[in-house]
């Protein structure tokens, strides 16, 4: 499923490190981030090969199951 934002033609800003997350993965990481779920960094990077803390992970659990419900899901 694809998440579309429940704010049509959000802003966002690009990641510092843009170029290092692939481009399959682009579209939905910035929809995530547009739709408030994923915030990346306090530096601006999103860190693609970085591993993902037990914390981090909990906290992206968290954001999808609260603000998922404000989205609209397509299939």
């Amino acid at each position: 499923r694809v998440l579309k934002s429940s704010q049509p033609g959000a802003e966002y800003e690009k990641y510092a490190d843009d170029g290092s997350i692939a481009e399959y993965a682009r579209d939905g990481i910035y929809a995530l981030k547009s739709g408030g779920m994923l915030s990346g960094y306090e530096d601006n990077t999103f860190r693609p090969e970085a591993n993902l803390s037990r914390a981090e992970a909990a906290q992206m659990i968290y954001n999808v199951l609260k603000l998922g419900k404000g989205g609209t899901y397509i299939e």
